[in-house]
């Protein structure tokens, strides 16, 4: 278990106060932000035997569920099962991290699959919209399916699902849409929900305008594409085609 309280005494010389976790340090608040900032901590988080002393205004303006916690608790003290999912000293630690940094989408960068993955179960929980959308922009770039085996796409369709990364499911669906009489018979195709399973069926044929990517991101979000009825194919189906340059006036990735 990683131990999460601030540390004043035991840092190592020349390094201000931070998160201690074993043998890391962990600058939160970053380390140009001034001292007295840091007194002003009134809020803790308290997850099984470790705390964590933060800022209520920092952690509100990331997530309006601690947010509302916080400004019904007198105490201002949450504390978190760890037997939730998601719910682990180290999650935590990650996702405070990128409350207090300055460039957060390097900081993700720095995290494994397996890290992202915990951490978007949390951010999902506690509604923090912009965290699961850097991490789904961040995912898509490296998804690089070309290069990747059946078994490997179908673990990228899944990674999407459990991280909440709707443009990266959308990404490996149309993938696997475009090469569905071979990839269905991939032994990893059976672990796909019923939901996903109609919407390769249906985008595998599919003719209209609109790119299959564009189609599935806005059925994956928005819900079954209107005047479509999926059991006649005989019928005609035209769907506006999704803003994707919407995907790229996004600065930060």
């Amino acid at each position: 278990m990683v131990a999460l309280k601030l540390a004043h005494s035991t840092a190592p010389a020349g390094v201000r106060p931070t998160i201690e976790g074993g043998d890391r340090y962990h600058a939160l608040p970053p380390l140009d932000w001034r001292d007295d900032f840091r007194d002003l901590a009134d809020c803790e988080l308290i997850i099984g035997c470790n705390s964590m002393k933060c800022h209520s205004q920092i952690l509100g303006m990331h997530s309006p569920v601690l947010s509302s916690c916080f400004s019904s608790c007198k105490e201002k003290v949450l504390r978190l099962d760890e037997c939730m999912d998601g719910v682990r000293a180290e999650t935590v630690q990650h996702l405070m991290t990128y409350m207090y940094s300055h460039d957060s989408l390097s900081f993700m960068s720095s995290l494994s699959y397996e890290h992202l993955e915990k951490a978007a179960l949390l951010a999902d929980v506690w509604a923090m919209s912009r965290f699961l959308e850097l991490c789904d922009a961040l995912l898509h770039g490296r998804a690089d399916l070309k290069e990747c085996s059946a078994e490997e796409v179908v673990e990228w369709l899944l990674r999407a699902a459990r991280c909440h990364c709707p443009r990266l499911q959308a990404k490996c669906e149309a993938f696997i849409a475009a090469r569905f009489n071979d990839m269905k018979h991939c032994e990893r195709m059976a672990e796909l929900s019923k939901d996903t399973w109609m919407r390769l069926m249906y985008i595998s044929s599919y003719k209209a305008q609109g790119g299959k990517e564009a189609v599935l991101h806005r059925w994956i979000t928005k819900g079954m594409p209107p005047k479509s009825n999926l059991g006649d194919r005989r019928m005609t189906i035209t769907l506006p085609p999704l803003q994707e340059a919407t995907w790229q006036n996004e600065t930060d990735f």
